[in-house]
């Protein structure tokens, strides 16, 4: 419940990813790491239109979430770093709400 009435949705992200709430700083640098990769690449427009109007959204959804690999495509690399594997959890967070 304090969680719900005191954190936004990034404070809460920042402690799943990390383990525990941000500084002031952290929550900063983060946010503007969210910030700096909003934007969807423009074939992505070409993948929504390919689903029938009637497609349920979250198959549309979790298909765009997959689709990232093709813009993205050394995410799909197992021994790739923890600073790499942040920038594919940075990058979903930021894109999900133009996704949604």
């Amino acid at each position: 419940e304090e969680l719900a009435e005191k954190s936004d949705f990034l404070e809460v992200s920042y402690l799943l990813i990390y383990g525990e709430l941000p500084t002031t700083e952290q929550y900063q640098t983060f946010a503007n790491s969210i910030t700096n990769h909003t934007l969807v690449h423009e074939d992505v427009k070409k993948i929504l239109e390919g689903f029938p109007s009637v497609a349920h959204p979250m198959g549309v959804l979790s298909s765009l979430v997959c689709a990232q690999t093709a813009f993205y495509p050394e995410s799909l690399d197992p021994n790739r770093s923890h600073d790499d594997v942040e920038m594919s959890i940075i990058r979903l967070i930021a894109k999900m709400p133009t996704f949604a």
